[in-house]
């Protein structure tokens, strides 16, 4: 109860905006929310590859701070990655008349809060790297924000542990290029 006391307006916007979103994707039915779920994972981690690449090729030369420019790079990367994910997935899905029941509707909103609370996470670690906002009261007396910012980070981070991966020790060498 003395959390529910201590929320503050982001903290119940944060909340009430997670509901709504999910309630309107719970609608579009079970397997339409895991297919949408798993291509959104797989977006991430597409940006979280080639925003290294688009921050050191593209981005350095307007952008001077390289976290910015690593932020800006990954936002376009996920933009891009959501907008072609999920152009193919309505293109494949348009004739899909799926019949739910409740059982799989609580199923698909489950899902559908799992997914938002991965997309506002990655937006709050985001914004937490701008010192205006990490400074801001309202920010410091959020009680979301802050375990929002630690998942966001840790999906960062994973990403920056992927791209430290040489995929060459997994291939034959002659496959690899190496003699």
């Amino acid at each position: 109860m003395e959390f529910l006391e201590s929320l503050n307006f982001l903290d119940i916007a944060m909340i009430i905006a997670i509901f709504i979103l999910s309630l309107f994707s719970a609608v579009k039915g079970l397997f339409k929310n895991i297919v949408s779920f798993v291509l959104m994972i797989f977006a991430v981690l597409a940006a979280g590859v080639l925003a290294v690449k688009i921050r050191d090729g593209f981005m350095s030369s307007i952008i001077e701070d390289p976290g910015v420019a690593y932020v800006v790079s990954f936002l376009f990367v996920l933009i891009c990655a959501y907008l072609i994910i999920f152009g193919i997935m309505k293109i494949f899905m348009k004739n899909n008349k799926e019949k739910e029941g409740i059982g799989n509707t609580l199923f698909a909103l489950f899902i559908a809060i799992i997914k938002y609370v991965l997309i506002f996470s990655i937006i709050c670690s985001t914004i937490s790297s701008i010192d205006y906002v990490k400074d801001s009261k309202f920010w410091e007396d959020s009680q979301l924000a802050p375990i929002f910012t630690k998942v966001g980070d840790h999906a960062y981070n994973t990403k920056i542990e992927m791209q430290e991966v040489n995929l060459k020790d997994y291939v034959p060498k002659q496959v690899a290029g190496d003699q």
